[in-house]
């Protein structure tokens, strides 16, 4: 019985940091979503920042902190650092680009806020790419090495 425990909690564990990849991808994904429309909603309405993060801040959670310092009375970069500096799920290289995004906006005219969202989003589909090919090689990988590194397990220590 413990033999197999391990060998399922091996199988668990591979499972884990497989989703853990999908779910990069599919947190990429919203991200890019939510730039693109974040431009067109600068583009074409001018809408402030405060009600276009209002807007997202219900399918990307970490967003939820900036709209609460920013309601509080932060400005929007002090808000937007502290929210980028605490979500979760968020890698190193995506909060870089999210740092960034948030440095540009609000602080140029209409046009240059538009080139930034621009700019930012061709970077993070970019970092998309990567993350969908490492998703489609370590996957398997990692699968295939949690069932094998249970069975090891279980097998030293039976």
């Amino acid at each position: 019985m413990g033999m197999l425990l391990l060998i399922v909690a091996g199988v668990l564990v591979g499972q884990w940091e497989s989703l853990k990849l999908s779910l990069r991808v599919r947190h990429l994904e919203e991200l890019l979503v939510f730039i693109k429309n974040m431009e067109t909603e600068i583009r074409f309405s001018s809408v402030p920042l405060l009600p276009l993060l209002k807007k997202y801040s219900k399918t990307i959670p970490w967003m939820r902190i900036c709209v609460k310092h920013m309601e509080s009375g932060e400005d929007f970069s002090g808000s937007w650092k502290k929210a980028v500096g605490q979500a979760s799920g968020v890698w190193e290289k995506e909060r870089d680009l999210l740092l960034r995004l948030g440095e540009g906006l609000g602080k140029t005219d209409l046009q240059g806020q538009i080139s930034h969202c621009e700019m930012i989003f061709k970077l993070l589909e970019e970092v998309l790419e990567k993350a969908k090919e490492e998703q489609k090689n370590k996957s398997r990988i990692y699968q295939t090495l949690g069932a094998f590194g249970g069975i090891a397990i279980a097998l030293l220590i039976g």
